[in-house]
């Protein structure tokens, strides 16, 4: 399965695998097997898209295809960790994920975008390639919560300057507004770590 860093979603019966598929790259030798963190190295390539995979015993999975391709985007740059939720009051699938817009020689400062669909199958359309209501900026791992009463929040950590702050970590968890394409802003964090 070329699916990496996703989700697992039970949906009427069946299971459904969103990853960011890395085109079955190979990852350099060496101790950890990742010798520099840039653009190219390391499973961070400008081709990867998300990758659907569904399963009715989480045993045997079968592909479905790129629901969301990276050649919709308007910038170029590395996708990662999709996360998939749906939204009971639009109807809508909602996706957000990890982007890092490429800068010629590297990446910026991560950001997470958000897309949606019709359907768990795809196609999801990008809504925003950054997502500009989250209460802190450089995210990086991120997971999306469904509450039982239909709310959802977002729960990420932010890589933040080094120079000011020690350790240079911050873990927040924010509500989303009701159809779950941004954030509240509003913060509830576990401090630095």
């Amino acid at each position: 399965m070329d699916a990496h860093d996703g989700n697992v979603f039970l949906h009427d019966g069946l299971y459904y695998y969103y990853g960011a598929s890395y085109g079955l790259c190979k990852e350099p030798s060496g101790p950890s097997g990742c010798t520099v963190w840039h653009t190219g190295g390391c499973g961070f390539q400008l081709n990867h898209n998300v990758s659907l995979y569904t399963s009715t015993d989480l045993s045997e999975w079968t592909f479905r295809g790129y629901v969301f391709q990276m050649s919709s985007m308007k910038t170029q740059g590395i996708m990662f960790g999709p996360r998939v939720l749906p939204n009971p009051m639009t109807k809508k699938w909602v996706m957000w994920f990890n982007f890092l817009p490429a800068t010629g020689t590297g990446v910026s400062q991560s950001q997470c975008a958000v897309s949606i669909s019709d359907t768990p199958q795809g196609p999801f359309q990008l809504v925003t390639d950054k997502v500009t209501t989250l209460a802190w900026e450089n995210t990086g791992d991120l997971n999306l919560f469904q509450d039982d009463n239909g709310d959802a929040y977002i729960i990420y950590n932010s890589h933040i300057d080094a120079s000011i702050y020690k350790p240079d970590h911050l873990m927040s968890v924010e509500k989303l507004s009701d159809d779950y394409l941004s954030s509240l802003g509003r913060t509830f964090n576990s401090g630095y770590f």
